[in-house]
């Protein structure tokens, strides 16, 4: 914990015993604990307020919808099940023009 020894916590409590006294030192750890509390409660607010403010949660929607949508095209190409794809007339035109390998190419 924070690197400190076990003989190191308890010299600071004896000395916090001595300045302190045996009546305050109750009250004081309470108070501690109490505002170790608080501290933690605000910084886990904190923490999803700059996550739901800064937009990581669309993004982590998007790219779990990405994943899922990767899975069912995985697992239907792994059971060779046809995806029904609508065929919008683009599918029989030639995506690049021909190619022409007679030619000679221009170098400038």
């Amino acid at each position: 914990m924070f690197g400190i020894s076990f003989s190191e916590i308890i010299l600071i409590l004896i000395i916090a015993l001595l300045v302190l006294g045996p009546k305050q030192l109750p009250d004081i750890v309470i108070k501690i604990r109490k505002f170790i509390i608080a501290f933690r409660h605000f910084a886990s607010n904190l923490k999803q307020e700059v996550y739901q403010q800064s937009g990581f949660n669309e993004l982590n929607n998007t790219k779990n919808l990405l994943i899922d949508g990767y899975q069912q095209i995985k697992n239907n190409i792994l059971t060779n099940e046809l995806i029904d794809i609508p065929n919008t007339g683009y599918i029989n035109e030639p995506i690049q023009p021909e190619l022409e390998f007679d030619k000679d190419p221009e170098l400038f």
